[in-house]
């Protein structure tokens, strides 16, 4: 025979099912607005520098990530792709680089 279930056991079982239904909406207070397309990002320290060349942070380097566009990226295999970047070519001695970019992009001027 299992184990008795006296009036505290009620309580606590009551208490702990109203919890496990309720959990979902405290813990994602935001899913009734997932349909604005917001990403929302928490740090585990805050942004001190936005330059990501001139601090080690993580949190610089994942905020350049969001913001900055680069040449080439990694896909989630870890291979390296180019992003903005539509061809490149190196020399023959391998000292001189030319990149090609996409059409379309703009400088923070908008040239």
């Amino acid at each position: 025979m299992g184990p008795s279930i006296n009036r505290r056991r009620l309580l606590q079982m009551g208490a702990g099912a109203g919890l496990g239904v309720a959990m979902p909406s405290l813990a994602m207070p935001g899913i009734a607005r997932a349909s604005t397309k917001t990403i929302t990002a928490v740090m585990h320290a805050p942004l001190r520098a936005t330059d990501p060349i001139m601090t080690t942070a993580w949190t610089a380097r994942n905020h350049g990530y969001m913001i900055y566009d680069t040449l080439f990226s990694t896909n989630s295999k870890f291979e390296i792709k180019p992003q903005m970047v539509e061809a490149w070519e190196v020399s023959a001695d391998n000292l001189i680089y030319t990149f090609r970019l996409r059409p379309g992009l703009k400088f923070h001027d908008g040239s």
